[in-house]
């Protein structure tokens, strides 16, 4: 009987241990995906703002314009607003 309690306790001990290091494992995986990625998209922007090409100019153009024209229609809403 002392034999198979501690047979069970051994398989309980053991099953944790191999959840806590799926856990980690996990962790670490997860961790390192998130610091590629965020390198690869801080490379992304950095070759992004080294282009000089006049399609690329003409998109950053359109974009400043439409940030100006969502900036102007905050501006107009939120004097109606206070009116």
């Amino acid at each position: 009987m002392a034999a198979q309690t501690q047979t069970i306790e051994n398989g309980a001990r053991d099953l944790l241990n191999a959840g806590l290091g799926l856990f980690k494992t996990v962790e670490e995986s997860v961790n390192k995906f998130k610091a590629d990625l965020e390198k690869s998209y801080n490379d992304l922007i950095k070759t992004g703002a080294g282009d000089t090409s006049e399609q690329a100019v003409t998109l950053r153009k359109y974009l400043d314009q439409g940030i100006s024209a969502v900036r102007d229609a905050q501006g107009k809403v939120e004097g109606l607003v206070k009116s």
